[in-house]
């Protein structure tokens, strides 16, 4: 029988939620985010309310302005992403010591590991 397994661990969202930590009321408004803050600048994350109004994943600033007025853009903090991933990379090493940092294109943080079952997982 073969013990080991592999996990992953996908935060949807990760960009937003840690936008939230700060302005936890944006979370109710249209809202995206870009890499920078050039106005053409594409748009990287948005929220399920930008989603309905119709904002796309690429768009830039002014096309997302068009299709939404509201929405509310912002520059990602990929500093505190980037600390925040890996501090939750270093707590998933506690239990299986080959976690590794993946990529995930949505706006979410991507975690994957091989574990065994003594780990009780």
């Amino acid at each position: 029988m073969n013990n080991k397994r592999i996990a992953c661990v996908l935060l949807e969202e990760f960009s937003l939620k840690m936008f939230y930590q700060k302005e936890p009321s944006a979370a109710a408004q249209p809202l995206a985010l870009t890499e920078d803050d050039r106005k053409s600048a594409p748009i990287v994350a948005m929220n399920q309310a930008a989603t309905e109004h119709g904002v796309l994943i690429n768009s830039t600033v002014p096309q997302a302005h068009a299709v939404c007025p509201d929405l509310i853009v912002k520059v990602r903090n990929t500093e505190k992403e980037t600390r925040e991933s890996q501090r939750l990379l270093k707590a998933l090493q506690t239990i299986g010591p080959f976690a590794e940092k993946g990529t995930d294109s949505t706006g979410g943080a991507l975690i994957i590991w091989p574990f065994w079952e003594s780990c009780g997982l």
